[in-house]
């Protein structure tokens, strides 16, 4: 499938070695696989869910390499011929080219941060600048100080980002 001429063509990524350290993806390596990630999960929310605990390792068109643990229950399921399938059916379509899905089980996923992980890491950064926000406001605050109260924590509604 041919890319628009308006459309840029997605930038190739390789995770750094796991030996040095990898903690953060690159941003258009972490954006091009939320992408793909987001059109797997409109058609199948728990395939969506067991790539989003691979460790992607490349990502360029025409080949994606993700990493698992060997052995796992992830790495079986990721492994399902349906589940690949899909993966390819949406890797192609955004990619632009027929894309070919590698699963590695070498080790070199260690270090390379997860979707999952990299959710959770957003989510714990949101709920701490709302216990800063809340614990920092003057009336809070003032009660604090009026009461000898102690702020035990903020509860966050669902789905919401403060």
């Amino acid at each position: 499938r041919a890319r628009p001429a308006d459309q840029p063509a997605p930038a190739a990524f390789s995770a750094p070695p796991a030996a040095a350290g990898a903690s953060v993806l690159a941003a258009p390596a972490l954006a091009e696989w939320r992408a793909i990630l987001t059109r797997v999960a409109a058609r199948h929310a728990a395939t969506a869910s067991v790539y989003e605990h691979a460790a992607p390792l490349e990502i360029v068109p025409g080949r994606i390499v993700l990493g698992y643990e060997p052995g796992t229950f992830l790495a079986s399921q990721a492994a399902r011929a349906e589940a690949l399938a899909l993966l390819a059916a949406e890797a192609d379509a955004h990619l632009g080219v027929p894309t070919r899905i590698e699963l590695d089980h070498s080790g070199a996923h260690r270090g390379v941060p997860t979707v999952a992980a990299c959710n959770a890491a957003e989510q714990q950064a949101r709920r701490q600048a709302a216990e800063r926000a809340v614990a920092e406001h003057p009336l809070v605050a003032a009660a604090v100080k009026i009461l000898g109260a102690e702020l035990l924590g903020v509860r966050l509604p669902e789905g919401r980002t403060p």
